[in-house]
């Protein structure tokens, strides 16, 4: 089978982890040509590691991130090749794995009649805003889907955004389009799901399967990937734990190279809102430790901190309802010099419950998640 893959490379320091390396490599036994397009930088020993696993390199600005980079590949770099191929792959570098041979799932959906496929899906249970649709970190298109004119139509329709909420519109959309145009698709979530089904207790929706059931989706759905996000204390990181065990057991990746890529990013702020090591030391410094907030984020990391035996004393909230039993009132909250509170909120409350604590309680004992460290105490507008 000819096939062409797009990676798409992101890496705010420019480095090259020994994860990437190891997916190249995996692909090279798929796909006749291996194209990496950097959004960005990469260092010059990480160009030298890109070129020993693939055929080709390109090195863009990181205008309209991953569909900005799979638009500039297949409507210019890679244009005049395109039609060569029998498949196209557009993967980018947030995932780790595979943990199963590809053949496997290639060999599989040749048999099936469908036009393209992902590996993981967005699955529209009737309450959602978002339509279902197969989640872009990586898709695998059949010869008739990319030398259509409804796919160029929707790549040269492309623009260049910055804002990632922006850009997660082509994610949703673009199954959709093609639905709409007579194609067909599915995903190995639906195509390799054993009997033992997740049991969906935290979440609404599929689209959050990969960050909370890792573990589960590995071991019943045999998804060959750890999605990067779930790497994260506020998010079911049990279940990493428990992915990375199974892994280690069954000899099916080397888990150093998890190991190494956690201990490298921790703390950086690029896929969690706290980092290990410095929930561990403010936790130390601290003898009681307090999380605000009591919803979805603020119960994963509870869980998080009494799984690592760091006991939580008390959850905070601005105004308790009739079922919240023991949970403290924020005006009832009485801190002292030994209390750590943890800011343990969603994107849209941040601001408004920083400007709370912070004019109670001295900055340095509050724990803010990484996208408020430079938190102005009056305001909250970043520092110049």
């Amino acid at each position: 089978m000819q096939r062409l893959a797009i990676y798409v490379f992101y890496d705010e320091y420019g480095i090259v982890d020994d994860y990437v390396i190891r997916m190249l490599e995996s692909l090279k036994k798929v796909v006749r040509k291996r194209v990496v397009v950097v959004n960005g930088f990469v260092t010059e020993e990480g160009r030298q590691k890109l070129k020993s696993v693939s055929e080709c390199i390109y090195v863009r600005e990181n205008r309209g991130y991953d569909w900005g980079a799979y638009k500039d590949a297949v409507t210019d770099y890679l244009k005049e090749e395109l039609f060569e191929y029998n498949e196209l792959l557009l993967l980018n570098n947030s995932f780790i794995g595979p943990f199963f041979p590809w053949n496997i799932y290639f060999d599989k959906f040749s048999l099936l009649n469908i036009d393209f496929w992902g590996i993981t899906r967005w699955g529209d249970n009737g309450e959602d805003e978002y339509p279902d649709h197969i989640q872009s970190y990586f898709f695998v298109l059949k010869h008739e889907v990319f030398t259509s004119e409804v796919f160029a139509r929707f790549m040269q329709d492309i623009e260049y955004k910055q804002s990632f909420d922006e850009l997660v519109s082509y994610e949703i959309n673009f199954t959709e389009y093609l639905v709409k145009n007579g194609f067909k698709y599915s995903t190995i979530m639906d195509e390799f799901a054993n009997r033992t089904k997740i049991d969906f207790k935290e979440i609404k929706f599929w689209g959050e399967a990969y960050n909370l059931y890792p573990y589960q989706l590995v071991k019943n759905y045999c998804v060959p990937i750890l999605k990067i996000t779930a790497i994260s204390p506020t998010n079911n990181y049990v279940e990493t734990i428990q992915l990375i065990d199974f892994l280690r057991k069954n000899d099916l990746y080397d888990i150093n190279i998890i190991k190494n890529y956690i201990d490298r990013i921790d703390g950086i702020g690029r896929i969690s809102k706290f980092g290990f090591k410095e929930l561990k030391e403010f936790s130390t410094r601290y003898s009681k430790i307090y999380l605000y907030g009591n919803g979805i984020i603020g119960r994963r990391l509870r869980k998080y901190l009494e799984l690592n035996n760091i006991k939580v004393e008390g959850i905070i909230v601005t105004k308790k309802g009739k079922k919240d039993g023991e949970i403290i009132e924020w005006e009832n909250f009485k801190p002292n010099k030994d209390a750590g509170v943890i800011i343990a909120v969603g994107k849209s409350l941040r601001d408004e419950i920083g400007n709370i604590v912070i004019k109670k309680v001295p900055k340095e004992q509050i724990l803010f998640p990484h996208d408020m460290r430079h938190w102005d105490d009056e305001n909250g507008a970043e520092r110049k």
